[in-house]
């Protein structure tokens, strides 16, 4: 493959990069969570390249996560599927992206591991230079290859690292989205909690699922923690849900006592509005930590598999609690990062603008 790539597109040039008026930056992967940490890059680069036209491919899928975010001014939904489903729909979308004469592209992958769908976009698109992290065969694809960190480094951080070719300095860690200041969703959200005989003024949020099994917490920890925060800070639990979960929040509302109740099914949409709406959050190390974050609500997150460091968010409504390797009562361990960062009783939530 690399051989081919050589043959078809040449050697990587390293030179600088010079003025960019047309910028592409890809991000192919479909997890909520590593949309939203790619946005502080692009925030960067709408400050330091005010100029420039910015377009950001996507998984299409998560459209909605970005759609409205101010600091692109396209969004390019991409589907891998179609090489096979569609293939003309596929090769059409190519064509036209080259026939812009971008300037740059970013990659903006994890810097640990290469993706060759991103690699080989970032080339046929045919641009003065290509910028992403070196890792793999990275070399042989990218003009810039920028080196990864040495040690545990926060994502945000490493992605912002891509910045350094084109000398744009960082604008802020955040995460964000536009789907956080829906206010219909807001509105219709709060009209379904209501139905249930739920109190949104006093809306706690759990979440006990994760993609991955080994980053779930167990059920009848969940279940413990979410009596004894709605006790502590005078709120109302719910427990979070997605596709195939149902059954493992039922597990956290049984062995609450049923003082918890089960959350309403979302979809993404439904889901930030939920998040925006809650006065804390408790979640597993999944793509839900990152959209509560990015909505601002107060989040204690559970790591039980992956470093803290890394996939964790600095800030004062934020707090990881590490459990990999913990002795000792893991309930109290959440409930101390919960005293931290949760919003004393009485005190109102400030709402994300």
């Amino acid at each position: 493959m690399i051989g081919l790539a050589l043959l078809v597109f040449g050697r990587p040039r390293r030179r600088p990069v010079g003025k960019v008026e047309r910028l592409l930056v890809i991000r192919t992967d479909e997890r909520v969570g590593n949309v939203l940490l790619t946005v502080p890059l692009l925030r960067a680069l709408r400050r330091g390249l005010p100029g420039a036209r910015i377009v950001f491919l996507h998984a299409a899928s998560k459209r909605s996560l970005v759609e409205g975010l101010p600091h692109v001014d396209r969004l390019e939904p991409f589907e891998k599927r179609d090489f096979f489903r569609r293939p003309r729909r596929f090769f059409a979308q190519l064509g036209r992206l080259r026939r812009e004469r971008f300037d740059v592209v970013i990659e903006a992958g994890h810097y640990h591991a290469f993706s060759l769908t991103a690699a080989l976009l970032a080339r046929v698109v045919r641009p003065r230079a290509v910028i992403g992290h070196d890792r793999g065969p990275a070399r042989y694809f990218f003009d810039h290859p920028v080196p990864p960190p040495e040690g545990v480094v926060q994502d945000v951080a490493v992605k912002l690292s891509l910045l350094s070719p084109l000398g744009v300095p960082e604008a802020g860690r955040e995460l964000e989205t536009p789907l956080a200041r829906d206010e219909a969703a807001r509105r219709q959200m709060r009209e379904r909690l209501a139905a249930q005989g739920i109190d949104v003024d006093r809306l706690l949020v759990l979440n006990p699922g994760a993609r991955m099994a080994v980053r779930r917490w167990d059920a009848a920890r969940y279940g413990e923690l979410a009596v004894r925060l709605a006790q502590k800070f005078d709120l109302e639990p719910v427990i979070l849900w997605g596709p195939g979960e149902e059954a493992l929040a039922r597990a956290v509302v049984e062995a609450s006592g049923d003082r918890a109740r089960l959350a309403p099914p979302t979809d993404l949409r439904e889901l930030a509005a939920l998040l925006s709406l809650a006065r804390a959050f408790v979640t597993n190390d999944t793509g839900p930590m990152h959209l509560g974050v990015a909505c601002g609500v107060p989040t204690v997150a559970v790591f039980l598999a992956t470093d803290p460091e890394r996939w964790g968010h600095p800030g004062a409504r934020f707090a990881a609690v590490d459990l990999r390797e913990r002795e000792g009562d893991e309930v109290e361990a959440v409930l101390r990062a919960a005293a931290a960062v949760f919003p004393r009783p009485g005190v109102e939530r400030e709402v994300v603008g």
